[in-house]
C-alpha cells in the first residue's frame, strides 16, 4: 500500500527538474543561435542592397546593428563585407546585356552612339559573418562559439535617366535627326527637348 505523506514529494518529481532545466537551457541556445544567424543574415542583405543603390562598396556596405547585441548574457560580433562582381560572368543561356541591345539596335545603330557603356555590368555580392558566445551559465558557457555566415548578391541600381548627361545627349538629338529625314518630326513638337 502506498502511503503518501502531506507536503511530500515522490523521487518522481523530484527528478524531473534537472530534465526540465536542461530543456530550458537547449531551448536558450537553440532560439540564441537561430536569432544570430536570421540577424546576420538581415545585417548582410541590408548592407548589400545599399551598397548597391549608391554604387559603392566602400562607403555603401553598412547596416544598422544597433540591436544586435541588446539581450543579456550575450556577447555578439558582425561584420559585412561588399565587393563588385561581374554580373554577367558565367552567361550561357542569354546574351550579355549590350550585345542584346546591339543587337536590337542593327537596325538604327545611331540610337547607340552616345548611350552605350564599356566594360561590364556589376553585381554587389555582400558576404555577413557573426559570432555569438552565451555567457548566462556554466552550461552555456561550455557551448561553442555560433558562428553564422551568410552570402547575398544585389544588382547595381542603375537607373536610365535622360538627365544625365550621355543619355540626354544621345537619345533626343539621335532620335531626332532620325524623325527629321523624312518630315515626321513634326508629329512630336515637344517630346524630345534635348533635340
Amino acid at each position: 500500500m502506498h502511503i503518501r505523506r502531506r507536503g511530500s514529494l515522490s523521487l518522481e518529481s523530484a527528478m524531473i527538474i534537472p530534465v526540465a532545466l536542461v530543456m530550458i537551457l537547449l531551448g536558450r541556445f537553440i532560439l540564441e543561435a537561430s536569432l544570430a544567424r536570421q540577424e546576420v543574415a538581415v545585417f548582410t542583405r541590408v548592407g548589400t542592397h545599399t551598397a548597391a543603390a549608391v554604387k559603392s562598396t566602400s562607403t555603401g556596405c553598412v547596416s544598422d546593428m544597433s540591436a544586435f547585441s541588446g539581450r543579456t548574457d550575450v556577447s555578439q560580433t558582425a561584420t559585412i563585407s561588399c565587393s563588385h562582381r561581374d554580373a554577367e560572368r558565367g552567361l550561357s543561356a542569354e546574351r550579355p546585356f549590350w550585345d542584346a541591345v546591339e543587337r536590337g539596335a542593327a537596325p538604327w545603330r545611331a540610337i547607340l552612339r552616345d548611350v552605350k557603356h564599356n566594360g561590364p555590368v556589376y553585381d554587389i555580392t555582400g558576404d555577413g559573418t557573426g559570432t555569438t558566445d552565451l555567457s548566462g551559465s556554466a552550461f552555456l558557457q561550455r557551448r561553442q562559439t555560433i558562428d553564422s555566415d551568410y552570402a547575398f548578391i544585389a544588382a547595381q541600381n542603375i537607373r536610365w535617366d535622360h538627365d544625365e548627361t550621355p543619355l540626354e545627349r544621345g537619345h533626343d538629338r539621335v532620335i531626332w535627326q532620325e524623325l527629321s529625314k523624312r518630315g515626321t518630326y513634326r508629329l512630336f513638337p515637344n517630346v524630345f527637348p534635348s533635340r
